[in-house]
């Protein structure tokens, strides 16, 4: 049945005889000729070198925009260096990364270049050739007889928006613009019969694991279809192969403990969710009544009109059509997904659905004929960059000025300088102590020694006191905090939290007994000093509560701390 399906789907490279309407193949040296034209195109060449450049630039401006999780990567990279083990904690055999393929590509960065820190260069490559794959969709369905004829430059459009949706990934350093250059040179692959469609694809799934459900239908879809060549399958299933074992041999299984750690600790309704889609509604615009109502109806209707036109467009589609419209499903698919799991979507998962969604919809503009077929991929492009523009606007901002407390992430941020200058100073004075967190990145990089992860993604152990109860252990669903239960069994040296994330630790007469509770302020000075820039949430404070009868001198602590504040 699925053959049936997608024989009369992908016919590669059909177009439209002039006479009469009849769809034909193109000869396959034309097909040769187009693809060698694309790889000598100075547009192609210009795309690259300048949504590298403008990449690098917001990169290097913004650096200090780091995101938490980045350091979780780092220091699981550094110990894969120093031990051989991927290992948040040496000697511990927990898989806390949810991408291998970034965690090896980390480690080698740091084998070739030591502590310098080479990722904003990398990141800016990986978004400039997400950027270049998108403009070559964009012009394989420029050369279509069935667009209406438009300039070369229209291909741009899809590069643009590749950067629009990769940008903020990009300079917090974490893996997914990697993750969205391979899936889309893996669909320019696709549109040239390439065997790398499939082994592109594989990596991918290894870089982000939601692309795994990608991958099982391209390839049950395509060899249903006779469309793979062998050695593309070959190199897949030997790539695949290859990255299970090593995660078998390391951590006796394939399953990152993060996804089981987020799917238990987080407790956020369906709706919840879908609002951690859009970051123009979650940075501050209304969250709830008729502004809201009004997203959810619009997305809905445009999801619809997409729909519509895909099933009443002409068959068969050549490949490139098919891959527009294969990546479009597939951030419609990935967002459902993410609602239907009540998944709490961080600032990195959302260009996993607007990537796609975007270069397909930009991609499937360029073959419609008339204004009503337009209609839908243009009402969608403009939704999404209502949605997507308003946050990235001050970003840019704050790039081209170097003012980087200008972005709505900069109170993220200044949270996570606060956590590498206190884990520093604890390294200085206690490193061979046993410390507790929820937020494990920044302060785990900067401390070294043994980590207690209160909300489990390095400690499972924790696991088992997770959900923690709302309002009576936690304020909000959407906070990892620390379990009293899991600070009695461990006993750890040292606590460190900042309030909202220890609220019920904070209020616990034996906890209290037990540790003295050190206060800092909720900003560095160099932060608090920013104008504009404000606590994260309700934070008041940072606390490190230091346990009485442990190895750490509570004064000293203290000392070394407040040389910073």
């Amino acid at each position: 049945m699925l053959n049936q399906l997608l024989s009369p789907v992908i016919a590669p490279n059909a177009t439209v005889d002039p006479g009469g309407g009849l769809e034909i193949a193109a000869h396959p040296a034309a097909v040769l000729e187009s693809s060698s034209q694309s790889k000598t195109d100075p547009l192609a060449i210009s795309v690259f070198l300048l949504t590298t450049a403008f990449t690098l630039f917001a990169n290097l401006r913004l650096r200090s925009l780091v995101s938490d999780d980045a350091y979780i990567h780092a220091r699981i990279a550094e110990n894969l260096t120093a031990t051989g083990h991927p290992f948040f904690n040496p000697g511990e055999a927990v898989m806390a990364t949810s991408s291998p393929v970034w965690t090896l590509f980390l480690a080698a960065q740091r084998l070739l270049f030591g502590e310098f820190n080479v990722v904003p260069f990398w990141n800016a490559v990986f978004t400039g050739c997400a950027a270049l794959a998108a403009y070559f969709l964009a012009r394989a369905a420029g050369s279509s007889p069935r667009m209406t004829r438009s300039t070369q430059g229209d291909a741009l459009l899809p590069a643009l928006l590749a950067i629009v949706a990769l940008l903020d990934s990009s300079y917090m350093q974490m893996e997914t613009p990697l993750a969205m250059a391979l899936l889309l040179w893996s669909a320019v692959a696709f549109t040239r019969d390439s065997r790398w469609t499939l082994p592109l694809l594989m990596i991918a799934v290894f870089t982000r694991p939601e692309l795994a459900l990608l991958f099982l239908a391209v390839a049950l879809g395509g060899i249903a279809a006779s469309r793979f060549k062998r050695p593309g399958l070959y190199a897949a299933a030997a790539v695949g192969a290859i990255l299970l074992l090593w995660l078998f041999s390391q951590f006796g299984t394939v399953i990152p403990n993060s996804v089981r750690a987020k799917k238990i600790g987080y407790t956020i309704s369906a709706w919840q969710s879908f609002m951690g889609l859009f970051p123009a509604w979650s940075s501050g615009l209304p969250s709830e009544g008729t502004p809201v109502a009004m997203l959810g109806v619009s997305v809905a209707l445009v999801l619809l009109m997409q729909v519509l036109t895909l099933v009443k467009s002409p068959r068969p589609w050549n490949q490139t059509q098919v891959a527009a419209a294969a990546l479009s499903v597939w951030g419609y698919s990935l967002a459902l997904l993410y609602v239907w799991n009540k998944t709490l979507i961080f600032s990195w998962y959302q260009p996993m659905v607007t990537a796609p969604i975007l270069v397909g919809m930009a991609t499937g503009l360029r073959f419609e004929r008339t204004v009503i077929r337009k209609l839908a991929p243009a009402c969608g492009l403009a939704l999404m960059l209502y949605v997507f523009l308003p946050p990235l606007l001050p970003t840019v901002r704050a790039a081209a000025l170097q003012q980087p407390e200008l972005s709505p992430f900069y109170s993220q941020a200044a949270r996570v300088h606060e956590y590498l200058a206190v884990g520093g100073a604890v390294a200085r004075v206690c490193p061979q102590a046993r410390l507790m967190t929820s937020e494990i990145g920044a302060l785990g990089y900067s401390f070294k020694g043994y980590v207690l992860d209160g909300f489990g993604i390095a400690s499972p152990d924790a696991l088992k006191y997770h959900p923690m109860h709302v309002p009576v252990e936690r304020s909000h669903g959407s906070l990892g905090a620390i379990p009293i239960r899991f600070v009695a069994e461990k006993r750890p040296d040292l606590i460190v939290s900042f309030d909202v994330f220890a609220q019920s630790l904070l209020r616990s007469r034996q906890v209290s007994a037990q540790y003295t509770d050190l206060r800092f302020p909720p900003l560095l000075p160099e932060d608090a000093a920013r104008p504009g820039v404000h606590r994260w949430i309700s934070i008041v404070n940072l606390h490190v509560l230091v346990r009485n009868d442990g190895g750490c001198s509570a004064s000293e602590i203290a000392r070394e701390i407040s040389k910073r504040f």
